[in-house]
């Protein structure tokens, strides 16, 4: 089974935004396990899944009105 992992940078304004991401990670059935660090400046959003797209999980991120892109090595 292989497993992905994605890293993205986030723009987060507020408890509103955090709780919306979380709402949506949280319940994807496809998504494994996530974390979102708010000490890093680009308040970067972990996620591990065995199926999702990078694109698709910008895409879900989007349908909340949350920036997320992928974080440049």
């Amino acid at each position: 089974m292989t497993r992905y992992v994605h890293i993205f940078r986030t723009e987060l304004h507020g408890a509103d935004c955090i709780s919306k991401l979380t709402e949506v990670m949280s319940s994807h059935p496809k998504i494994t396990r996530w974390h979102l660090d708010l000490e890093d400046v680009d308040n970067v959003l972990k996620v591990e899944t065995e199926s999702l797209s990078g694109a698709c999980i910008i895409s879900l991120a989007k349908e909340k009105q949350i920036v997320c892109e992928v974080l440049p090595d």
